[in-house]
């Protein structure tokens, strides 16, 4: 990714709230029901709604993001 892209997401991030509710995607809930907490990776995170609800649901997530902002709201 180049700069400008980093600056785009950075901005996109920015405005919005930290205070969201924590979302996961359905395709994502659909396919984990039933198994057992392991270890998984997200890339391209955002702002992290799906690592959030996997930690809560008991597993071990690394989230990786372009955007610094993202990570840290």
């Amino acid at each position: 990714m180049t700069q400008s892209d980093r600056e785009r997401w950075d901005a996109k991030y920015a405005a919005k709230s930290a205070t969201q509710p924590v979302c996961p995607d359905e395709w994502l809930m659909k396919h984990v029901e039933g198994r057992s907490p392991g270890a998984a990776l997200e890339l391209a995170c955002g702002l992290g709604h799906n690592s959030i609800w996997l930690a809560q649901q008991g597993w071990s997530v690394d989230a990786v993001d372009v955007s610094s902002v993202g990570l840290h709201l």
